[in-house]
């Protein structure tokens, strides 16, 4: 019996550092089992049903029973097909750069090179990925790091910025290769940028025009962070919906003992459209204290900010029955979601680690022929569009809505 499969080791800087795959094979390969619990039979079947063939495998350690043995052979066999044969790809290979300005993204700095290696590992194609840290959005250091990964050759750039970082990068440099932008939506942007420029983030006003349709015949009361987004869904939400009858800004502590507000508020609260424009966890406060008021609301609507399952934990589920969130992310390949897994990253629930795997698969996409690719959602006019769709609580994680 051979031994499987996939063990990777990385070394992230988060200073410009090349991380190439070594042409050397290795002499032995291996799941490795991540988790601290054990996992029975049982267990391993129904992982196994799950298509989860990665965590199965990382259990698997050899068995009298028939059936998991029959499952190894079809998981063994699934996770070769996942790799691609080198008469399928391009002999050149795949050079990205990541530019990001490590101060501002906090733990994107860490996940998003993690969740680059993940999809080009799990590829199992010859490419060369670098890391080119601004340090921050100054026009000065876009500068120098753009002309670093030039000077060296780069294809392809991922950059995580701000709507103002792009406006610095593109005021200040020739953008003479493709740059992939995941955390901006291309109708954020108020100023010229270069067609080679292509735009990952999700549309929030597409999100809130879904929420104000929704809720277009009923009073409306909105909860805003005092975060950036927050006060920007806030506004965009006034403007788009008639219907509001009450809103308020929420801060930290506000949120931790906002139940006499709510008392305040029983009146209005009842029966109407709750909107929270406000952070998993502030939300996950508010939430329960609503529920113990002697009211009802309709509904419990946010867009991609609650989708989140921190939410999920912070609540009870007769708290969160009539919870509807708006989400953009899809589904991707099962196989990819559990290499991105074992490098701490997360496609299901992240919208910027799964924003940032479609655009390297773009650029894939642009060396491979007739590649199977791993996304669905469709590059127009230079902004990726995603399919936003109502989903709601069902235990711990969230599902698509169907009765809606």
């Amino acid at each position: 019996m051979r031994k499987l499969v996939v063990f990777v080791m990385l070394v992230i800087s988060l200073q410009a550092k090349s991380y190439i795959i070594s042409p050397l094979l290795p002499p032995t390969q291996e799941v490795l089992n991540t988790s601290k619990s054990s996992c029975d039979a049982s267990c391993m079947h129904d992982l196994f049903n799950k298509k989860l063939y990665l965590s199965f495998l990382s259990h698997y350690k050899g068995t009298s029973d028939v059936a998991l043995k029959s499952d190894f052979k079809v998981a063994s066999s699934y996770l070769d097909s996942f790799v691609y044969h080198e008469d399928t790809i391009s002999d050149k290979v795949l050079r990205i750069a990541l530019l990001m300005p490590q101060k501002l993204i906090g733990r994107y700095s860490v996940s998003t090179p993690d969740v680059v290696m993940s999809y080009l590992v799990s590829r199992g194609i010859d490419f060369n990925f670098k890391v080119f840290n601004s340090i921050d959005e100054s026009p000065e250091n876009l500068v120098k790091a753009y002309d670093e990964l030039k000077a060296e050759n780069y294809d392809y750039v991922i950059a995580i910025l701000t709507q103002s970082g792009v406006k610095a990068l593109v005021q200040n440099v020739n953008v003479d290769r493709l740059v992939y932008v995941p955390t901006v939506n291309i109708n954020q942007i108020d100023f010229s940028v270069p067609k080679k420029m292509v735009f990952g983030g999700i549309d929030y006003n597409a999100q809130i025009k879904l929420i104000s349709d929704f809720a277009k015949n009923s009073s409306v009361i909105a909860y805003n962070d005092d975060s950036y987004i927050g006060m920007i869904l806030g506004n965009t939400l006034a403007k788009d919906s008639k219907n509001i009858i009450y809103q308020d800004t929420i801060t930290s502590k506000l949120a931790a003992n906002y139940k006499q507000s709510l008392q305040d508020q029983e009146v209005m609260l009842d029966n109407s459209m709750v909107v929270f424009n406000t952070s998993a966890i502030k939300s996950g406060l508010i939430i329960p204290q609503i529920s113990t008021l002697n009211i009802t609301p309709k509904y419990f609507l946010s867009t991609q900010i609650n989708y989140n399952p921190v939410l999920l934990t912070l609540t009870q589920p007769e708290d969160v029955e009539n919870l509807l969130v708006v989400n953009a992310i899809g589904q991707t390949n099962d196989n990819l979601m559990e290499y991105t897994n074992l490098l701490s990253g997360d496609l299901k629930y992240d919208w910027v680690n799964y924003a940032t795997d479609i655009g390297v698969e773009m650029f894939l996409d642009l060396q491979v022929n007739n590649l199977d690719k791993f996304f669905s959602e469709p590059i127009k006019h230079n902004q990726v569009i995603y399919n936003n769709r109502f989903f709601k609580p069902k235990g711990y994680y969230f599902a698509p809505n169907t009765t809606n």
